[in-house]
């Protein structure tokens, strides 16, 4: 679930946090996303959707988390396409794949989730 190489990535030398900060800030960051896309799907804002979708697929990318970025990039697809009942489904997924992500990242970053 989590890409090993991709958190190894994130290292600096002289910096041994920086992997857990960046890691925390994901962690904190990502439930105010999720409630974006919540929002636009229940406004049926596909804008919005798509928006906060790339926001948080990208940002799972960077910190490793697979499968979250993989939902995150069909939401953006699906949201790009106006399609909101896909959205909608996509959507019930986020909440139950993020607190995956958690467990793996805190057992791939201790210090982080």
């Amino acid at each position: 679930m989590i890409d090993s190489d991709a958190i190894a990535a994130l290292g600096r030398p002289g910096m041994p946090d920086l992997v857990a900060r960046l890691v925390g800030l994901f962690c904190d960051e990502t439930p105010r996303l999720i409630q974006a896309i919540e929002n636009g799907v229940k406004e049926a804002d596909a804008e919005a959707v798509r928006i906060a979708s790339h926001t948080l697929e990208s940002s799972a990318a960077y910190v490793g988390a697979r499968e979250f970025s993989k939902l995150c990039s069909r939401l953006e697809r699906a949201a790009r396409d106006g399609n909101l009942v896909e959205c909608t489904i996509l959507a019930d997924e986020l909440e139950p794949c993020f607190q995956a992500t958690l467990a793996a990242l805190d057992g791939a970053v201790p210090s982080a989730a």
